[in-house]
């Protein structure tokens, strides 16, 4: 396995393009007017919203959350309300995703449809174009007129002329419909959030996540953190194909799955990188956390050509702050990963002595 942070360094980086960074619900500013100009703050919304469920016997699960949340906003004020709903579109459930991707999905079928219709018109006017020939190709076996053959080939001609310019035409309504089921299956792209080759996210997903872990943390005073993660150099040294590199990383994510929270998310970001999302998760806590995979990663042996070898990570840690951008992030996380790596270290936080 070769030293991968030249190329690491033209990973693709966060974009925000498609998530607004604007203020988040959450901001001080927005509360409700409760009467006599007290206001009450979304967050003491979300303790109302909590106990109207406890006292109706409802269990607050995430999903019942939403529901209430969004239910026992038809009484409040029109600003209140925007404010409060504009969190729960930031976070788009999974059904919405799966909405979004069967959609462009139905549409590609259609297309597929539509070629396929029109390519089997294209065989029955090959098999009607077979049928003159034979037609045509009798005839002037059996005459022996040199003026019927040659009104038989006229004929031929004409129908010959009719079949070409209906063919060219159906030709390209096949191209014209392949090249618009190529850009809705490109647009698939933007709706895949599972990297396949190890079936975990991919970095698209966790850019999004990021961006979105930041607008939530307007107004708020809780910390988050970021985390990239790759075998350690000596471990690197001894891996010397694509296939022995694959064993080797699918190990260490089989391990990193069983070890992370469900609210952690974690991706595959290229070049034998992998990154964590922790979410209300600050540096000493991550901090503890590194420790604790690296602690079981290095428990682990696997055997590649009869060759046993001892699996070894290093980690780059960085603290997220509402201030942070999301490209500052994945940057400065990739900067500890690179001394983390250089130094043999289990892990090195970004800006720490």
């Amino acid at each position: 396995m070769k030293d991968d942070f030249g190329s690491f360094s033209e990973l693709p980086s966060f974009e925000t393009g498609k998530i607004e960074e604007g203020s988040s619900s959450f901001d001080s500013d927005d509360n409700e007017d409760r009467g006599g100009g007290e206001k009450i703050s979304i967050n003491e919304y979300a303790l109302e919203v909590v106990k109207t469920m406890t006292d109706s016997g409802i269990y607050p699960n995430p999903q019942n959350f939403a529901i209430y949340f969004e239910k026992l906003l038809e009484d409040k004020p029109a600003d209140f309300r925007e404010s409060a709903l504009q969190q729960l579109q930031n976070d788009p459930t999974s059904v919405e995703r799966q909405l979004a991707l069967e959609s462009k999905i139905v549409k590609i079928k259609k297309s597929i449809a539509n070629i396929i219709t029109r390519f089997n018109v294209m065989c029955e006017n090959l098999e009607t174009f077979q049928d003159i020939v034979d037609k045509h190709s009798h005839e002037v076996s059996v005459t022996s007129s040199a003026q019927a053959a040659q009104n038989i080939m006229m004929i031929f001609s004409k129908e010959l002329e009719k079949i070409d310019e209906i063919s060219k035409k159906q030709l390209q309504e096949i191209k014209d419909s392949c090249v618009r089921a190529n850009q809705e299956i490109s647009s698939l792209d933007d709706n895949i959030v599972l990297n396949d080759k190890y079936h975990i996210y991919n970095q698209r997903f966790l850019e999004s996540k990021v961006t979105l872990e930041i607008q939530k943390m307007q107004g708020n005073t809780y910390k988050s953190s970021f985390m990239l993660i790759k075998t350690a150099k000596h471990l690197e040294k001894k891996v010397t194909n694509e296939k022995d590199a694959f064993i080797v990383n699918r190990s260490i994510v089989k391990i990193l799955q069983k070890q992370i929270s469900k609210s952690y998310t974690l991706a595959y970001c290229g070049n034998g990188i992998f990154g964590i999302l922790l979410s209300h998760s600050n540096k000493d806590s991550t901090k503890r956390f590194a420790n604790k995979i690296s602690e079981r990663v290095a428990q682990t042996d696997i055997f590649l050509d009869d060759k046993e070898l001892s699996l070894s990570i290093c980690s780059g840690i960085v603290e997220i702050t509402s201030e942070n951008k999301p490209k500052d992030i994945f940057k400065n996380a990739s900067e500890a990963l690179k001394k983390a790596v250089n130094l043999n270290a289990s892990f090195v936080v970004f800006g720490d002595k």
